[in-house]
């Protein structure tokens, strides 16, 4: 049987081989190591924004005795159907009728997608007209928006005014949701 000093030595002699063995494997010989530097970048573009430059305007119509449509294009061209004759006729105010203009800003020659509403609803208080066939192109053309090198892009949207048949006069007003968003 083993005596304790002599089974203390084994295992402090042990523990010391251990150790050394360890310790050599942890040790890397000098140049067997080597540091790079790798980079982290960001780059903070600026938000999109849309301002408003000018209203969609259907100008003045005569009362109608039967429905029709008056419509604006995203160029300012006027169409009309059924009993709704006579908007391009009838003396327009200085600005009477037009599509409305919008400014996007954002990140120079970014691309960016536009959504118009499928209709809205315009009233004078007591009575309501459906605005429907919303379309929009930019100044590069239809499809996706693009920023110009300055980071602005104009938008037109053109829409169509259903008239009802003898449609209470009045000045008749409301909104639309012109949406931009970054691809």
């Amino acid at each position: 049987m083993a005596s304790t000093a002599s089974l203390s030595f084994a295992l402090r002699a042990a523990g010391s081989a251990l150790a050394l063995t360890l310790s050599a494997q942890a040790v890397a010989a000098p140049g067997d190591t080597h540091t790079l530097q790798g980079q982290a970048r960001v780059r903070i573009i600026e938000p999109i924004g849309i301002q408003n430059v000018a209203d969609l305007r259907f100008g003045r119509i005569m009362q109608p005795a039967t429905a029709g449509t008056v419509s604006i294009g995203t160029d300012g061209a006027v169409t009309e159907t059924g009993g709704a004759i006579g908007s391009t006729t009838t003396p327009q105010l200085a600005g009477g009728q037009g599509a409305g203009s919008f400014a996007v800003f954002g990140d120079p020659r970014r691309r960016f997608i536009v959504t118009v509403p499928l209709f809205a609803t315009i009233s004078n208080g007591t009575s309501t007209m459906l605005v429907d066939q919303f379309q929009w192109m930019d100044s590069f053309g239809f499809g996706f928006g693009r920023m110009d090198t300055n980071g602005v892009a104009n938008l037109s949207v053109g829409a169509r005014l259903n008239v009802g048949a003898n449609q209470q006069v009045g000045t008749y007003s409301g909104t639309y949701d012109v949406t931009v968003l970054y691809l």
